[in-house]
């Protein structure tokens, strides 16, 4: 499936989401990091650059990355296999 906030088609690659190449090569902290600032980007951004909607939806799945990760809820998953589609 591709969607531009949850599975977004120009983030897969090799059959693989960018996402969780970058979860696979990064410490939980290194990652819970770059989730907070991915976070903060699109809430900073929000409606500057599209759709504000869009924006805070990407925001708040980064967040539920952190999250997952900070929590240890995440377990054997991959971030996304985690996805929750609103």
């Amino acid at each position: 499936m591709t969607d531009p906030v949850f599975h977004p088609k120009h983030y897969i690659a090799l059959g693989i989401e960018c996402i969780d190449m970058i979860y696979a090569v990064s410490t939980p902290e290194e990652f819970c990091g770059y989730c907070r600032g991915c976070a903060l980007k699109y809430r900073f951004r929000a409606g500057q650059k599209g759709d504000a909607l869009e924006d805070i939806a990407k925001a708040k799945q980064y967040e539920r990355w952190f999250e997952l990760v900070a929590s240890g809820d995440i377990g054997d998953r991959k971030p996304s296999e985690t996805v929750e589609v609103e």
